[in-house]
């Protein structure tokens, strides 16, 4: 995930997940670096029972309030072209839909859902209250984070892991 200020308006310390994490079977890691004493710390994202979380590649925007992550780097080439497929987990119980889960309009219930059209891998770039999504050159749309966490949520509950 992209490192991001924990403040949302530029201020807070600041925080990045990494999927590489062995030193916690695999289960992600949170590196926090104090802006305050210049101290690192580390954590564990999931809980000690979630199984195959070596699989959540591009873990891309969240966690949100509820503690949601949506992980977005594929195209979808399965008939709805167009839309991005990825997956989204809840780092508090491990609950999690599919790896490949197809994030489209018309069954996610928003309108956000087609940011990572492409044939590059979806990033995320956090700025004071703002996520600027997008792959490619040229493909990037800003959004107010609130309404990105919010829109995660949504789909979170959608699929059944709120």
């Amino acid at each position: 995930m992209p490192l991001r200020r924990t403040g949302g308006d530029g201020s807070g310390n600041f925080e990045l997940i990494s999927t590489y994490s062995p030193s916690t079977d695999y289960r992600m890691i949170k590196y926090t670096f104090n802006v305050s004493t210049g101290a690192m710390t580390s954590a564990a994202v999931l809980p000690a029972a979630s199984a195959n979380v070596d699989l959540w590649y591009y873990p891309t925007l969240g966690p949100t309030s509820n503690n949601i992550i949506l992980g977005a780097g594929y195209q979808d080439t399965t008939g709805d072209s167009g839309h991005v497929r990825g997956f989204l987990i809840n780092t508090s119980t491990g609950k999690h839909t599919p790896r490949y889960t197809t994030l489209a309009n018309n069954i996610s219930g928003g309108g956000m859902s087609n940011f990572y059209r492409g044939t590059s891998i979806g990033r995320a770039i956090y700025w004071r209250g703002k996520v600027l999504i997008g792959s490619g050159d040229g493909n990037i749309a800003a959004y107010d984070e609130t309404d990105v966490f919010n829109y995660i949520d949504q789909m979170a509950d959608y699929y059944g892991i709120l």
